[in-house]
């Protein structure tokens, strides 16, 4: 375990966190990083677990590790952007962007629709076994009429990202490095390479089960562009969070759009809601999570404190959520269940 010193003031809150994810830890419920903050200051930062269960190398909080569906925020920041700029818009059909999209569906399905799952577009889970398929989802039927249902799925953000990479030229992985990595100063943070891996990074494992660990199976990553290809470290996604904060990334009225909670709480690549913790006080959560190939993240940013709560695992803990609202009774009091998502 590595846990990093905090001021004199923060060091209950801390010791108290630690004490938390400890726990996890040794029961075997967690394998991952933290990093916690609030009143715009980091309270606790630290990891317990391996890299690799083979090598039994130590993880540490540089210890890179893919961060799922969490990578959805950045696309949908991506797009903003490009909105912001004047290259897209947000009711237009799809197939203004991909002309190659399947016209009497994709004229129906706007990139507010991709960005809020409700394009009525089918799931797409490539598991280990499925090649690259670079032209996914061009031809798909439709479950729904666009805009009438709420449907998850990680074709809409791979789609997503084709859109982006036609209207700027350039590769998801490359407008992502100039956009948002390099002015947030997310040197650890990227779009996972494939079949390469990323140098020092955890390796993902499947939930134990009666026979104990096993590593998960490895999958196509660019079959995730845009939905769940990404790596980061808790670090970097407190780094991401201090530059949405300030205005670095996007104008503040254009992260109120995207910010804005639609049906079922779900925003452009979050879910937004309010919730009471001690003494009634109400915060507002921004809620980002997900779980792929041995990994799990939740990136939750408490705009109200300037807070943010981040967890990265290599075990795909279904325990993640637990470990986080016990996280957030220590920062402010014990809260009631969240929402599903």
């Amino acid at each position: 375990m590595v846990a990093c010193a905090v001021p004199l003031a923060a060091q209950d809150a801390s010791a108290r966190i630690d004490s938390v994810l400890r726990a996890y830890a040794d029961g075997g419920r967690f394998n991952g990083t933290a990093l916690v903050a609030s009143g715009g200051r980091v309270v606790y930062e630290g990891a317990f677990g391996l890299v690799d269960q083979d090598t039994r190398a130590p993880l540490t909080p540089a210890t890179p590790m893919r961060i799922a569906s969490v990578s959805k925020a950045f696309t949908a920041l991506l797009v903003m952007q490009q909105v912001q700029e004047g290259r897209l818009r947000l009711d237009e059909p799809i197939t203004t962007y991909l002309p190659r999209f399947r016209r009497d569906t994709g004229s129906r399905i706007t990139l507010r629709h991709l960005l809020t799952h409700r394009s009525g577009l089918p799931h797409d889970q490539a598991g280990p076994s499925v090649a690259y398929r670079p032209e996914e989802g061009l031809d798909a039927d439709l479950l729904a009429e666009p805009g009438s249902t709420f449907q998850y799925n990680n074709r809409d953000y791979y789609l997503l990202a084709r859109v982006l990479e036609r209207v700027t030229g350039r590769t998801f992985a490359e407008l992502l490095q100039e956009r948002v990595l390099r002015p947030a100063g997310m040197a650890a943070t990227g779009v996972h390479p494939y079949p390469s891996l990323v140098p020092g990074e955890a390796v993902g494992y499947a939930p134990p089960d009666s026979t104990g660990l096993h590593r998960a199976p490895e999958l196509d990553m660019r079959n995730y562009l845009g939905a769940a290809g990404m790596y980061s470290t808790a670090a970097d996604l407190h780094r991401f969070d201090r530059a949405l904060a300030d205005g670095r990334l996007l104008s503040p009225a254009l992260r109120d759009t995207m910010y804005a909670p639609g049906p079922g709480a779900a925003a452009f690549g979050s879910w937004v809601y309010a919730r009471p913790f001690g003494g009634g006080r109400k915060q507002t959560l921004v809620d980002r999570r997900g779980a792929l190939g041995g990994f799990g993240a939740w990136f939750l940013r408490l705009p109200d404190d300037d807070g943010v709560v981040i967890l990265l695992d290599s075990h795909e803990s279904p325990a993640l959520q637990e470990i986080g609202e016990r996280i957030l009774a220590v920062l402010y009091g014990t809260p009631p269940a969240a929402p599903g998502s």
